[in-house]
């Protein structure tokens, strides 16, 4: 089975051409930035650019295109213009708007190409094209004798003729200017693509231009404002990328796979409506298996979990949909189940394994010199009950940093980054969001407080970073605990005060 991870497609796909931000800069964005200016309207552009809407308004936007002109770029040899776009556009516009626009754009570099053929032929004889044979190295020379004897231009004898030589020479000096040339075209680099993506929101009012009744999300003249900034540093934001490679590959043609017949997608509530759409372009003939804990959707992508069902729903294209709802957990002790459950609606539906084991704790502290101290107290007793596994879970980098630090002293301990490709048994400390997917013998949360952990739009994050403790659960809070800890019964946890 082939296997590859999104971010992964996408970095193949874009990587070399722009700066992408990783879903994990994206969450340390969401849980570091609220409050600051900009952060509502990014967080609504997040929305709406992972959303099935916004994939009808680049369908729209691409139909527009094609009965306007696109942006296009001068083709350039040594800095200098030898197709201008204004000649490029005029051959784009002349063919046929019924055609669709990828067969138009090949038509377009083929023109281009026979262009570059002529072009080749007029610069062979141009003083910059024997300027450089004269200050070949014996070297390069030799080189270029070796490559066009294998290419069979010429015959030992010949290549004594000077004028034979220059001519070939010359050849050979061209070719090695217009071949990146051939291949940009090839690749239809001549398309302005960043820019005709970015052109969707250089003016909040240019959606209108083909879609009349469209309803902007919040925010609109500051997501437009944002987005276009990032996109004229070449950065693409992580809800940027599909949207930006779903727009480039209708108008360039879709790259599909059609010898994939069956799709697995684990972690399907990392997934955007408009991901999934996407990969359902990508594999046209293949049906899909779909496996996920919305419960656990950390990402900013949908409101509700009836969002994700529904875009799934509108994927199905009338093919029925089996779906198998698995209530019961195996990972965590029975109290650890009974006391998370209630952190989350629809909670109660989580039937847990029947194993015994202790109660979670809540301790509540005075200050964070106490919240150090506790913490390190609790490691010890967790290693001499033989725990294999201890993670000391914070909310984001910067603060797992800072427990790193406070417990480097006095523990063999590990920092887990982004970067960080496996991690061997002892005590690691873990920002929440990479905590996802893992298991581990006991969990501390480092700060449980309601300053950490009180909007809404954190709230499976941090059940999903208190489920991952299989058999001991410990969480310090210094000040009032969150208020998703308050949702819980009380017998369901043993609550500890020091002063």
């Amino acid at each position: 089975m082939a296997q590859t991870t999104f971010p992964e497609l996408l970095e193949k796909r874009l990587g070399h051409s722009f700066r992408l931000e990783t879903p994990f800069e994206l969450m340390e964005y969401i849980l570091t930035k609220e409050g600051e200016p900009g952060y509502a309207a990014r967080m609504a552009g997040i929305r709406f650019k992972s959303s099935l809407q916004f994939m009808e308004l680049i369908d729209r936007y691409v139909s527009h295109l094609g009965q306007t002109d696109l942006l296009f770029r001068d083709v350039k040899l040594r800095g200098e213009i030898i197709i201008p776009k204004t000649k490029i556009n005029e051959h784009f516009t002349s063919l046929d708007p019924k055609l669709p626009i990828p067969n138009r754009l090949q038509l377009v570099a083929e023109q281009l190409l026979a262009a570059l053929a002529e072009k080749a032929k007029e610069e062979r004889h141009k003083p910059w094209v024997q300027e450089e044979i004269n200050y070949m190295s014996q070297e390069e020379y030799q080189k270029a004798y070796n490559r066009l004897q294998q290419a069979k231009r010429y015959s030992e004898d010949t290549f004594d003729d000077f004028q034979r030589e220059e001519e070939l020479l010359s050849t050979r000096v061209v070719d090695q200017h217009f071949k990146p040339l051939r291949k940009s075209i090839k690749q239809l680099q001549f398309v302005r693509f960043l820019d005709i993506y970015r052109q969707l929101f250089t003016d909040p009012e240019y959606v209108r231009c083909f879609w009349p009744d469209f309803q902007p999300p919040r925010h609109w003249t500051e997501i437009c404002r944002q987005t276009s900034s990032r996109l004229q540093k070449r950065t693409l934001a992580y809800e940027d990328q599909t949207p930006f490679l779903y727009l480039r590959e209708q108008l360039s043609g879709f790259h599909v796979n059609r010898s994939v017949k069956h799709l697995f997608i684990d972690e399907a509530q990392d997934y955007s409506p408009f991901q999934f759409a996407y990969l359902k372009k990508l594999f046209p003939l293949s049906k899909m298996t779909i496996l996920g804990d919305l419960k656990q959707a950390i990402f900013s992508h949908t409101d509700s979990e009836l969002e994700t069902f529904q875009s799934l729903t509108f994927l199905s294209d009338g093919e029925e949909i089996e779906t198998i709802v698995l209530n019961r957990t195996y990972r965590s002790t029975r109290p650890i189940v009974e006391f998370t459950r209630a952190m989350i609606p629809g909670g109660e539906a989580i039937v847990p394994f029947n194993r015994a084991g202790k109660k979670p704790t809540v301790t509540q502290l005075a200050d964070k010199a106490a919240l150090r101290e506790a913490v390190r107290t609790q490691i010890r007793e967790l290693l001499l009950a033989q725990h294999q596994t201890i993670a000391v879970i914070g909310k984001t980098a910067a603060e797992c940093q800072e427990i790193y630090q406070s417990l480097k002293p006095h523990f063999d301990i590990q920092l887990i980054r982004e970067e960080t490709a496996a991690f061997k048994p002892g005590i690691i400390v873990i920002p929440s969001y990479l905590a996802k997917g893992i298991e581990f013998d006991a969990v501390i949360i480092w700060n449980a407080s309601e300053q950490q952990y009180h909007a809404e739009s954190v709230r499976k994050l941090f059940y999903t970073a208190c489920t991952r403790a299989m058999h001991e659960l410990h969480l310090f809070t210094p000040g009032k605990p969150s208020p998703f800890i308050l949702d819980a019964s009380p017998e369901t946890y043993d609550l500890r005060i020091k002063a």
